[in-house]
């Protein structure tokens, strides 16, 4: 996985993560079990979704860019490399039910 810095307008900014495998709807159990709160909306919707604290993560089901936001919180820093993590063990997840 590659983590990237983004920078927007009004001194805002944000990461990408790239992930070595796409998301899938599967996957939203890991973050659940790791205390992320999820949204149907977005799920149903074909979007990845997950926030804790201060960080929220979004982009494509079945892509390998999530956009990740941090609402400037002190311990950004460890909140994105529980992320990071998190993503991690998502990975192992697979897309579909083992037949």
């Amino acid at each position: 996985m590659e983590r990237k810095q983004t920078k927007a307008c009004c001194g805002g900014g944000g990461y990408i993560f790239i992930l070595d495998v796409p998301i899938n709807r599967r996957a939203l159990s890991a973050f659940q079990n790791a205390g992320y709160r999820t949204s149907n909306v977005y799920t149903s919707a074909g979007v990845f979704f997950v926030e804790k604290s201060s960080v929220t993560a979004s982009g494509p089901f079945g892509g390998t860019k999530i956009h990740v936001r941090c609402g400037g919180s002190p311990i950004c820093p460890q909140l994105l490399d529980d992320l990071e993590n998190t993503f991690n063990i998502a990975a192992t997840i697979p897309a579909e039910e083992p037949k």
